[in-house]
């Protein structure tokens, strides 16, 4: 059983690990958040979907803020914002309802396997305990203490790298308090001791020492020396051959005669100022470099129309775009980005 929480760029390398599951012979259930979950329908996956929907998610994290506001004030609002919406009421009762349905789903599977992302979902580890099979937990970064690299949150480089054990060790103390109430209602559904495992021995929340991989390439971040053997690094996972219909026609035109630069950043979210803000950012890019562009709209609905055209420059930008971007709502990245000079993404 398969346990994945996010958007497309979070479902998309577990249904790359399902489908190779299923090669094997395995039998495979998804627990998974919409909307990307038809995307595992559609491969022939069986999925079973939370409550909790994505895109509605974001767009009340995010939705409200201005994400190209880096300023220390702006990281605050956006961060006083996300948290109390995910301690709102309204949330965790969300959560609790999908806490439910997945041990419901899990108890009718009957997994050899429960695995389960560290990120937002830490605590259906607790299913694996109750139904007494065993658990491997996943990350899409580095999450796991090391003195040889910062926290993936940060820039590496930022700080020196003596200081990279002591910021663990921070994080150990302060990340647990922050996600313990959700652990604490999963082990409650599961009816099991909240201090301790089953077998008497002291219930960690984060670092632990259950089996733990990381979907990220040794060639781009070299496996930390000091992790135990129970943390490995795999490798990405790639899921290709997504279909690109009838109405993509246009780009199909547009990229047999040129070779573009992609700009997308998927399911990130923002206020009208972040959409504009970075469309034009993105816009702006393109043409001082003097290049054709493909722009992906994305949740944050990146696009010309977004640009501040009562300006003589936004006018002249404007301009521009509509004879140099091509512009598209989604499309599969394994058959466009192949076709492109560069691409600059958000990373998800």
């Amino acid at each position: 059983m398969l346990i994945v929480w996010g958007s497309r760029g979070d479902l998309q390398p577990i249904l790359a690990l399902a489908l190779g599951l299923k090669k094997v012979g395995r039998k495979v259930l998804v627990f998974a958040t919409p909307p990307a979950t038809t995307m595992i329908k559609d491969a022939g996956i069986e999925c079973i979907e939370a409550t909790e929907n994505m895109s509605m998610v974001f767009e009340e994290i995010f939705g409200k803020f201005d994400l190209s506001d880096r300023s220390c004030s702006g990281i605050v609002k956006l961060a006083k914002g996300a948290m109390a919406f995910l301690n709102s009421q309204r949330y965790v009762a969300t959560q609790t309802t999908d806490m439910r349905s997945a041990l419901a789903a899990a108890k009718k599977f009957q997994p050899d396997l429960v695995v389960v992302p560290n990120i937002m979902y830490g605590h259906m580890v607790s299913i694996g305990e109750a139904l007494r099979v065993p658990v491997v937990t996943f990350d899409m970064q580095i999450n796991h203490p090391t003195s040889e690299l910062p926290p993936f949150t940060m820039e590496v480089g930022k700080v020196p790298t003596c200081m990279n054990g002591y910021i663990y060790s921070l994080k150990s103390r302060a990340y647990p308090k922050t996600v313990k109430p959700k652990f604490e209602i999963m082990r409650d559904i599961c009816g099991l001791p909240m201090d301790t495992y089953t077998d008497g021995s002291p219930f960690q929340i984060w670092p632990h020492e259950l089996p733990q991989f990381c979907a990220c390439s040794p060639a781009f971040i070299p496996q930390p020396k000091e992790w135990p053997a129970s943390k490995v690094m795999t490798g990405w996972m790639f899921h290709q051959g997504g279909r690109v219909g009838s109405t993509m026609s246009k780009l199909q035109a547009f990229l047999k005669a040129h070779t573009p630069v992609y700009v997308g950043f998927g399911s990130m979210k923002g206020n009208p100022d972040f959409c504009r803000n970075i469309t034009t950012f993105a816009i702006t890019g393109l043409k001082l470099a003097g290049v054709k562009g493909v722009l992906l709209g994305g949740w944050a609905g990146l696009t010309r129309e977004a640009l501040d055209v009562s300006t003589e420059d936004g006018r002249h930008l404007h301009a521009w775009a509509v004879d140099n971007v091509m512009e598209v709502e989604s499309c599969p990245h394994d058959w466009l980005f192949p076709q492109c000079a560069a691409v600059v993404h958000h990373g998800g």
